[in-house]
């Protein structure tokens, strides 16, 4: 679960997300979300379309949309308490994560996964907390 967490929302979201202690650089600048109302992103995908239905270029959109929310591919962030989140390395890694979630979290809609890449732009270390992640973090439950 922690490695789809992470391959959507760092995308998709510990392969993932939960990094090794990387050195600088990487930028930890907050990221907001490009939505009116702070809900996500949007990477031209209707939110409520299940991500099981999607495409391997519609994953890639919103792969791409959701790395944009977070500050690009291959960021990595330190937190207070020693440990590192990071986003997906590549394009080409998350959608192989997505791939995953496809059977794992069949009811997991691209809203779902950009409200999680906003969480994660807002507060990083907290994406296992992020109200905006529940939908991820519960969805192989």
């Amino acid at each position: 679960m922690p490695r789809i967490l992470f391959a959507f929302a760092l995308v998709f979201l510990a392969a993932c997300g939960l990094a090794t202690p990387l050195d600088p650089p990487y930028d930890d600048a907050a990221v907001t979300s490009s939505s009116p109302d702070g809900a996500g992103g949007n990477a031209g995908l209707a939110r409520d379309e299940k991500i099981a239905t999607l495409s391997p270029d519609e994953l890639g959109q919103l792969c791409d949309e959701v790395s944009r929310l977070q500050g690009g591919y291959g960021v990595v962030h330190r937190c207070p308490d020693g440990s590192t989140v990071a986003t997906d390395d590549s394009r080409s890694s998350c959608v192989a994560s997505a791939g995953d979630a496809k059977t794992t979290c069949p009811r997991l809609t691209v809203g779902d996964v950009e409200d999680c890449g906003a969480a994660f732009a807002q507060e990083p270390c907290s994406i296992f907390s992020a109200p905006g992640c529940k939908a991820l973090i519960n969805c192989g439950n």
